[in-house]
């Protein structure tokens, strides 16, 4: 709950007013309220600035719109790609550029691009806001090594341009490197916000989408955003979700029309990582299917592909129901826009700050000291088996959630057993569940499982299938110990808390042990 129900109906009052004072830029309001330097944060709401910026990384572009790329691979973790992704999956854009998000480093999948990137046609966006992100350097030193050794450009700096803010190390590592370009952000917008600046809108331009289409779709959704319409839409959304907690309910289902790819997962981590602080947050859970969810009492929120723009909730006794549809996918970028300014103020309303991620630090700086200090945590002796993991669930409250926690190949069939056998779990027991891939849900779900309501149980999901290993250029560590060093670090930060993952090993084949338990889980 964000607070008792008096002050929370107080709050619900406020929602209009605060929606209103976000838009304005009231710097003092937000210093005031959340012990913030406001400006430092809401530079994406000044569509001043949002437009001169876009012209300055858009004359960047300019030089590459006659480089004959065929391939565009963008480097990144959370914020600093998930709404790039948005964009070039959703837009009109031209199809010869093939488009590859790497972010995941798992060995198996790195040889895997190793092939796929073995052409001199081939561009690498290298996307950290910080530029200090560990995961987003090494998968390019990777790359960088692997461009270098195969004599692919005249000097292996031609084929990357760096997106990252300026004095950063990602910048420092660009120009002594000679990367082709450096093209910079907003030092006033945090990652998650970032998704109409050059981290969102410079590798949609590179894809292959018209710098016309998109300015003009920037600038249409700053005008869009004046009408009546859509600023009634912020309000009754964040009233939708703050009824929800003032009735017990810190769930909400997030049901996407699959056209809208990646749409999901971006919502999910800015709802997750902006909110999940001090105890309170909303707990956001993907699913494909509403009929197997029915049962709860949680809020729903439904995006799907109409005739025109229409938005509706819906609220009985048993269901409260948010329904948006849209026309097409241009239309998502004012959606965009409408979620960070309904999140941004439900966190003022909340009295969290929406704008840092402490506990994905936390990670951070675990992960660094194993990895650096060469230290180990034996997490196996927590292993549970199929039927220590089934009686949990009948354990659990039906208040709680349980959250997947895994490392993988993200073009093996692992995934999809995964989120088969959490489908199967989450409709038996009426209990959702969250599927959290490594390395990146570290930098997004992350904050919500450590920061969030103490409702969640989590399960990490290990095995020893690794058919290879690759050392990380210029490190003296590899892939692999990186990987066991972020899961054996998740572990402890979560265990220090009093969230102790639960732990089950999947063996040598982790797909046919998946696969074990996903046909015993239907017989339950």
């Amino acid at each position: 709950m964000v607070s008792d129900s008096s002050n929370l109906k107080q709050k619900l009052s406020e929602i209009n007013s605060v929606i209103s004072k976000m838009l304005d830029k009231n710097y003092e309001y937000f210093d005031d309220l959340l012990n913030i330097s406001s400006q430092e944060y809401l530079g994406w709401v000044d569509p001043q600035k949002l437009i001169t910026h876009y012209l300055e990384f858009s004359n960047v572009y300019e030089k590459y719109k006659l480089i004959p790329f065929r391939k565009l691979i963008v480097i990144g973790m959370g914020g600093s790609s998930l709404g790039a992704k948005v964009l070039v999956d959703n837009l009109s854009r031209d199809k010869k550029i093939e488009v590859c998000f790497v972010e995941n480093y798992h060995p198996g999948y790195l040889q895997k691009l190793h092939d796929f990137t073995l052409d001199s046609d081939v561009m690498f966006l290298v996307c950290s806001k910080s530029g200090t992100t560990l995961e987003t350097l090494m998968i390019f030193q990777y790359f960088y090594h692997h461009v270098e050794i195969n004599n692919m450009f005249d000097s292996p700096g031609d084929a990357f341009i760096a997106i990252t803010d300026k004095g950063s190390q990602l910048e420092e590592i660009a120009i002594s490197k000679k990367f082709s370009d450096v093209v910079y952000g907003m030092k006033e917008i945090g990652g998650r916000y970032s998704v109409l600046s050059s981290f969102g809108m410079f590798p949609a331009l590179m894809s292959g989408v018209s710098s016309d289409d998109l300015l003009s779709s920037l600038r249409n959704q700053i005008e869009k955003f004046s009408e009546l319409e859509y600023l009634n839409q912020c309000e009754e959304i964040a009233q939708f979700i703050l009824k929800g907690l003032l009735t017990g309910k810190n769930k909400m289902l997030i049901s996407i029309d699959p056209e809208f790819v990646g749409f999901s997962e971006w919502i999910q981590q800015l709802i997750a990582e902006s909110l999940g602080k001090n105890n309170k947050g909303i707990i956001p859970i993907i699913i494909n299917n509403n009929d197997q969810h029915m049962n709860r009492n949680d809020l729903l929120f439904s995006l799907k592909k109409g005739s025109e723009f229409s938005f509706e909730t819906i609220t009985s006794s048993t269901q409260q129901i948010l329904n948006v549809s849209i026309s097409d996918s241009s239309d998502l970028i004012p959606q965009l826009f409408v979620w960070e300014l309904v999140v941004s103020s439900l966190g003022a309303i909340m009295e969290v700050n929406p704008f840092d991620q402490p506990d994905v630090q936390s990670s951070k700086n675990e992960t660094n000291y194993l990895i650096h200090s060469k230290q180990q945590i034996d997490i196996l002796e927590q292993t549970i088996s199929f039927d220590g993991l089934i009686n949990c669930f009948q354990d659990l409250d039906k208040n709680n959630y349980v959250g997947f926690l895994y490392f993988a190949d993200p073009s093996t069939q692992i995934v999809n057993l995964m989120n088969l056998f959490g489908e199967i779990l989450a409709f038996k027991f009426q209990l959702p569940v969250i599927q959290a891939l490594g390395p990146n849900y570290l930098h997004s779900l992350g904050q919500l499982f450590k920061g969030g309501p103490d409702i969640g149980t989590f399960i990490q999901f290990v095995s020893n299938d690794l058919e290879f290993d690759i050392t990380v250029p210029s490190q003296d560590f590899s892939f692999y110990d990186l990987m066991n060093s972020q899961i054996q670090g998740d572990f402890k930060i979560l265990d220090s808390i009093g969230r102790k993952p639960i732990v089950i090993h999947l063996g040598d084949e982790p797909e046919k042990k998946l696969q074990e338990f996903i046909n015993k889980a239907k017989l339950i």
